[in-house]
């Protein structure tokens, strides 16, 4: 009977999910994404599991510096630390907390094309934005941070 229940409640989950407007959905990753740098920050907070490091530095594509997004560095072995999170403002980032060892850095930036596209659901309109980190450092750059490491620079090059 339980089993059924929860059945009947995931069923309309997806139904309702399936409903949402293409804006809606936005939002919610949007949550989703601010909840998620909110609970990595927290983490921060307690033992990290091995010593950190702050770091700070530049990041630009292309030339440009980047006018804001965000950056992570993730260990790569396994206790080293929490992941480190933290803002690009105008091409320049201070992470604290970062932890000492393999770290896998991401980028991400997006930018707003200056088209605007129409929720065809609800008739509203949104800021089209589009990806701007190249492809090729998607998927994360290693570095090692030392203790003696205090700025890392990250100069992408567009393809």
């Amino acid at each position: 009977m339980m089993l059924a229940r929860v059945w009947v409640w995931f069923d309309e989950f997806l139904e309702a999910a399936i409903a949402i407007n293409w804006e809606q959905q936005t939002m919610i990753y949007r949550q989703i994404g601010i909840f998620s740098v909110l609970a990595l920050l927290a983490g921060g907070c307690g033992d990290s599991g091995g010593p950190t490091a702050n770091v700070q530095g530049v990041v630009s594509i292309g030339g440009e510096s980047v006018a804001e997004g965000m950056i992570s560095f993730t260990p790569m072995e396994t206790g080293a630390g929490m992941p480190a999170t933290a803002q690009i403002q105008n091409g320049r980032y201070e992470a604290s907390a970062v932890p000492l060892g393999r770290v896998l850095v991401q980028i991400h930036a997006t930018r707003e094309t200056g088209k605007m596209l129409t929720d065809e659901a609800e008739g509203g309109e949104y800021a089209e934005t589009i990806d701007i980190v190249p492809e090729q450092y998607r998927s994360g750059i290693e570095i090692t941070i030392s203790e003696r490491d205090e700025s890392h620079d990250f100069e992408l090059t567009a393809q």
